[in-house]
């Protein structure tokens, strides 16, 4: 290992360490501290090893291709609203309060990239280097963060991993992958439009927590994806040979996005499809516990639909129920169902469900693909 990657590891391990301190210890890094920490650890990196200067191929066409994709990527992100609803923003939108909100952003984001920049270019060649400003960034985007988590629980830790940690990680991919091949600018720019759209637009998204988490890391993969894509350059001469070696890659890439986006689909519950884990075994041996069900909600809308022998998704007192109708009456002119689960010795449910409590009728099951959820709900209490 040459002595000047040597130093960029000792670097990268002294702030990750000093940051998860920070972090989990004594928290005493605003935003304004930790841009004087960014420049100070900037600072020492130039002083050991020196700056490596920009060599942005294509500068127009890469700058424009990031600036525009990010931009539609954003506008889907919007769109989504438009099936979930909306939350007002709960940013002051007030000028000086922008102002307040997003230098420090600005600073940061600009200070990091040239950071990551130049830590990337004097380490191309040391894998561990890489992997290191990975872990360096995300714990920088944790560090603004990580006073909204209480890291003293369980849930808490569970929450800052799924929806900062996880996205960070997939976020700081797409950012090494474009200051090693295009410099720092498109990073800064991406960067930019990404973290600084909440503080100035007067409305978000009303996303549930797996839904925004998986949106922050998809956003990324595809646009590492578009950008490799788009800007790949191979020899004339072996292009052809690549083309073909590449076409069982991309039928995999693709599976794997539509696999990706089905699930994403059914686990979001915001379209006409759900699928859910199962947590306990009243339904068994029909549905076992650790089975996810696909549910079908259009049913939700008028219970006309449902039949005696239809197995239902239906809420009473914030607790969700997945039984079999076996009767089907009329209470006070309304349609009611009574339920009871399959499971031998299973009493007749206390209850009726009505319009209001139904979710869905239960189309088909998937063996044990419920257990990851069951076990994590279990750990969280």
């Amino acid at each position: 290992m040459k002595r000047s990657e040597l130093k960029l590891i000792t670097l990268c391990l002294l702030s990750s360490f000093f940051l998860l301190f920070n972090i989990f210890i004594k928290n005493i890094l605003d935003s304004y501290l930790l841009i004087v920490f960014l420049g100070v650890v900037f600072g020492i990196l130039y002083f050991l090893v020196g700056f490596e200067k920009t060599r942005l191929r294509n500068k127009k066409e890469v700058l424009t291709f990031i600036s525009l994709y990010t931009g539609a990527f954003l506008v889907l992100l919007y769109g989504i609203g438009l099936f979930t609803g909306y939350l007002r923003n709960s940013y002051s939108l007030h000028p000086l309060n922008i102002l307040k909100n997003t230098v420090p952003m600005i600073l940061i984001i600009i200070v990091g990239e040239l950071l990551r920049y130049n830590l990337c270019r004097k380490g191309e060649q040391n894998i561990y280097v890489k992997i290191l400003v990975i872990v360096l960034m995300t714990l920088v985007d944790v560090s603004l963060v990580c006073n909204v988590y209480d890291l003293h629980s369980l849930s808490g830790i569970l929450s800052l991993l799924t929806l900062t940690v996880i996205p960070s990680v997939f976020k700081n991919l797409l950012l090494n992958d474009l200051a090693l091949k295009f410099g720092y600018l498109p990073g800064i720019i991406y960067s930019l439009i990404m973290g600084l759209y909440v503080y100035i637009i007067p409305i978000i998204p009303n996303l549930n927590d797996y839904m925004t988490s998986t949106v922050m890391f998809l956003i990324p993969l595809a646009l590492m994806i578009l950008v490799d894509k788009r800007f790949e350059t191979e020899d004339e001469e072996d292009e052809e040979d690549l083309r073909d070696k590449k076409i069982p890659e991309k039928v995999v890439n693709g599976v794997l996005i539509a696999i990706m986006a089905v699930m994403i689909a059914l686990f979001s519950n915001l379209f006409p499809l759900w699928i859910a884990a199962v947590g306990s075994g009243s339904m068994e041996p029909t549905i076992m516990t650790g089975d996810a069900i696909i549910v079908d909600k259009t049913v939700a809308k008028d219970i006309n639909k449902l039949n005696e022998g239809d197995v239902l998704v239906f809420k009473i007192k914030d607790t969700i129920y997945t039984h079999r109708i076996i009767e089907v009456k009329e209470i006070n002119g309304k349609k009611a169902l009574v339920t009871k689960g399959d499971r031998e010795g299973q009493a007749v449910d206390n209850w009726v469900v009505t319009q209001d409590d139904v979710i869905g009728r239960v189309k088909f099951k998937i063996p044990y693909v419920g257990w990851p959820t069951i076990w994590l709900s279990r750990m969280v209490g």
